[in-house]
């Protein structure tokens, strides 16, 4: 799909336990069909549509974008 998420178990510096965490929060641009399917099944939202389009380019690898803050944790009730 043209998102992607990878995880990775670390150490959660508040509880000292190891915790599922984001590790990478992939979006692939050039993969996308504009179907809308990744903002009906977002539990929390966080994907929406906009008026913008500004990824016209000559280098596909610049639409391949990372989104999350290294480090990012994951919101109660989405761990597994």
């Amino acid at each position: 799909g043209s998102i992607e998420i990878i995880w990775d178990r670390q150490v959660d510096p508040e509880t000292g336990k190891k915790k599922k965490m984001i590790d990478k929060h992939i979006y692939h641009l050039s993969m996308c069909t504009m179907c809308g399917l990744c903002i009906e099944a977002c539990p929390t939202n966080a994907i929406v549509w906009s008026q913008e389009f500004k990824h016209a380019t000559f280098n596909r690898s610049e639409l391949t974008k990372i989104l999350n803050k290294p480090g990012s944790k994951v919101k109660k009730g989405i761990e597994d």
